[in-house]
């Protein structure tokens, strides 16, 4: 029995198995090509984790102890650096789905599969938060805004339970940061 996929392309199921076993197995062959942008990332963190794990033991140096306070940044950098290695190595061999594209598409599928558009627009967002609280508009107030604007845009169509999630985390934060921990609030 043969299941037309698309115009030449035909999917064969075996006789007598379901459908469900069939995916599984095509699951436990791995992946055949890797996504647009998946082997530059591995050597994004391995970037990210030499400098960070540099400035950890810049930090390492004034308190050369094990319960320093450069232990763990030391630990998680360490990590990070040894899984981009091991990610480097495991799709070393394995084809980009952008083979045989010109180094300008390459960038250019890697861009929009690595940040979609929900992911700028956030980034965006973060942005314009990070600026209300340098000009001093305040933590609450940016916070809120912030927050509001956030889940408005990702559940839309739902303004009174946004900003009934919105208050209820506010104050909470105030709460616990504020009134429990004393801390200072900018």
């Amino acid at each position: 029995m043969a299941e037309k996929i698309g115009k030449d392309n035909i999917k064969e199921e075996k006789p007598g198995t379901p459908k469900e076993s069939q995916a599984g197995e095509e699951q436990a062959k791995g992946p055949q090509t890797v996504a647009p942008g998946g082997k530059a990332m591995p050597f994004l963190f391995l970037g990210i984790g030499i400098f960070f794990f540099y400035q950890s033991l810049l930090l390492h140096q004034k308190d050369p102890t094990l319960d320093g306070y450069a232990t763990f940044p030391l630990l998680i950098t360490g990590i990070i650096i040894l899984l981009a290695l091991v990610d480097i190595w495991q799709n070393r061999k394995i084809p980009t789905e952008n083979q045989g594209k010109s180094l300008g598409e390459k960038i250019k599928n890697g861009v929009r599969y690595l940040l979609p558009t929900d992911t700028l627009i956030m980034v965006v967002f973060v942005f314009v938060y990070l600026a209300a609280l340098e000009l001093g508009l305040g933590f609450v107030i940016s916070s809120t805004a912030f927050l509001f604007i956030s889940m408005c845009y990702l559940i839309p169509k739902k303004m009174v339970k946004n900003g009934i999630y919105t208050a209820v985390i506010m104050v909470a934060i105030y709460a616990i940061f504020k009134i429990l921990f004393q801390v200072y609030l900018p």
